[in-house]
């Protein structure tokens, strides 16, 4: 049990790798696309054990192994066969404890241990699951519903049990402060909510937990259950922006209900704060709304990722021995020539983040051109944001000394602006390389189609020969042949052999002439990847740079008086 549990761990871990390398390659950003492929993802690896019993492939290393020659002329003999020497050893007990610990374990194996180690943990990780299930279950049944208009018709109920909303199954759990929440708030609340029970949020999150207790020695099952929940987060937020209509409103609201939140053993709750900053981040610089995906697409999206699933978990390389007689055999099958080596192709460095923690920064807020630039957390964003229909759509706001400033003289708020506008130049930049790079992808995922055909043409070539060779044996051993025959027999094999030869090297070097245009392709990539880094580290000396001039700025209209206390 325990092999067949880390096969498809491994297995689940392929796909995983597949989907993730073509999210990146197709530049894939709409939260929604990514939550349908990686549930498909978790579902395939829930069912991998299963999927693993369906052969649908065999690759060439478990092609039946037939023996090395007949034994119908001089020259022709059986190969030997190597077998491994076994050692049996023997030791007598060497002491009393040695003798308690072996009274104690018994006939127990390595084996043994790791199945009963894997089983305990497994065992309490389902029973977490488990009791958080029938804990949250219960404060759900004694929950009071609310019947009102902003519901929408769902089944929304009270507890005093939580601080923020919560989504069981189908049901929206909601603290009693929810009587003083203004309407805004309701609808940002219900917009999300609704969306967890609309995407399955809930049924996603129970599986990947049970996912994750099943295969918990696997990093990637792990990882899967954390990213599928900052993706169920990020596209209900993305609903509850299109009921509220304000960004900044629906991040204020957000920080507000995470203020004291605490949530259910077992559900998903608003307002978690592992996940909040970067909630908040995603909310604040999103400046296009998110496309919502509809039903029917999210199913084509789930099925155009079943065949991939399919052929990972139905791929076997276990190879079977032929059973042949034992004084008959057929001759070898010559060697596939070599396929030359693909270059590798050299990995693009990262780019590095816009940095502002290295320059005399501070607390701030741009508004102009209906945009927000912000560079604050905690607290200091929460003023910055409650301070914002204070000063009027144009101004900068900014904290000294534990004071809020506004600014609102057009012509130094432009100043500021224009101190961080070559920041989006360059990320044009950066996006067109992105493009470059994407287009590049392209080709070469196609050139690795074209690699892919010809190995299966040699693959076909190689199993058409072993039947003639075959058949040629079975005529061989049904009757006595004259030593012309044999003969004549040799030579058809040796024609058909070369024959066989000259097809596999003429695939071969065409496998070679798509490695090496690979290769160019690679060698793009770098430069395109190098290309990116400099960008970005030009992107980070222009923040940092914006920030020390921001700064100067920022103290002479606090000197000069231009700022004005808001607070």
């Amino acid at each position: 049990m325990i092999a067949l549990l880390v096969e498809a761990a491994i297995r689940s871990l392929a796909l995983g790798l597949a989907v993730g390398v073509g999210l990146k390659l197709l530049q894939v950003r709409n939260p929604q696309v990514e939550m349908t492929a990686w549930a498909t993802v978790l579902a395939a690896a829930l069912a991998m054990p299963l999927l693993m019993q369906l052969v649908l492939l065999r690759l060439p290393g478990s092609m039946a192994v037939l023996p090395h020659a007949i034994m119908t002329g001089a020259g022709h003999q059986l190969p030997s066969v190597p077998v491994p020497h076994i050692h049996i050893h023997t030791h007598a007990p060497q002491s009393a404890v040695a003798d308690w610990i072996g009274g104690l374990v018994g006939d127990w194996s390595w084996l043994d241990l790791v199945t009963i180690t894997y089983g305990l943990v497994a065992a309490v990780l389902v029973l977490r699951l488990l009791t958080g299930l029938m804990v949250t279950w219960r404060i759900v049944r004694e929950a009071r519903p609310i019947r009102a208009e902003w519901t929408r018709g769902a089944d929304v109920r009270v507890t005093a049990c939580i601080l923020a909303p919560v989504t069981f199954g189908r049901v929206i759990l909601v603290p009693i402060s929810f009587i003083g929440w203004s309407a805004p708030k309701r609808r940002a609340v219900m917009g999300h909510e609704l969306s967890h029970i609309e995407h399955h949020d809930f049924t996603i999150q129970v599986l990947s937990q049970l996912h994750s207790a099943i295969f918990w020695f696997s990093p990637f099952a792990w990882w899967l259950q954390v990213r599928l929940a900052a993706l169920a987060e990020t596209t209900s937020d993305e609903a509850a922006i299109r009921n509220v209509g304000d960004r900044v409103r629906y991040a204020e609201i957000l920080l507000d209900i995470a203020v004291g939140a605490r949530g259910v053993p077992a559900g998903i709750a608003m307002a978690r704060p592992a996940l909040l900053r970067q909630r908040i981040e995603h909310i604040l610089s999103q400046a296009a709304p998110v496309v919502a995906l509809a039903p029917r697409g999210r199913m084509l999206l789930a099925a155009s990722l079943l065949p991939a699933a399919l052929l990972i978990g139905g791929t076997s390389w276990h190879a079977k021995a032929a059973g042949v007689p034992v004084m008959l055999a057929i001759p070898a099958i010559p060697a596939i020539p070599a396929i030359p080596a693909i270059p590798a192709i050299p990995a693009i460095p990262a780019i590095p983040a816009a940095s502002r923690s290295d320059g005399p920064t501070r607390p701030f807020a741009i508004l102009t051109g209906g945009h927000t630039m912000l560079s604050a957390d905690g607290d200091d964003l929460k003023r910055l944001l409650s301070a914002r229909d204070k000063v009027g759509s144009e101004a900068v706001l900014f904290l000294a000394d534990g004071k809020l400033y506004g600014i609102t003289d057009p012509i130094q708020v432009e100043q500021a602006a224009d101190l961080f506008r070559p920041e989006n130049d360059l990320a044009d930049q950066e996006r067109d390389v992105a493009e470059q790079q994407k287009e590049l992808g392209h080709e070469q995922a196609d050139l690795g189609r074209q690699q892919g055909d010809l190995g299966r043409k040699m693959g076909e070539l190689s199993r058409r020969y072993s039947e003639k060779l075959a058949s040629q044996a079975a005529s061989a051993i049904k009757a006595s042949a004259s030593p012309d025959e044999e003969a004549d027999a040799a030579q058809a094999r040796d024609e058909m052999q070369q024959d066989y030869k000259q097809a596999m090297a003429e695939l071969g070097q065409e496998q070679g002439e798509l490695g090496r245009e690979q290769g160019r392709l690679g060698a793009q990539q770098a430069k395109l990847g190098a290309q990116q880094e400099k960008l970005g580290r030009e992107q980070s000396r222009v923040a940092h740079d914006g920030d020390v001039k921001l700064a100067k700025l920022l103290d002479a209209a606090v000197v000069n008086g231009t700022a004005k206390l808001v607070e």
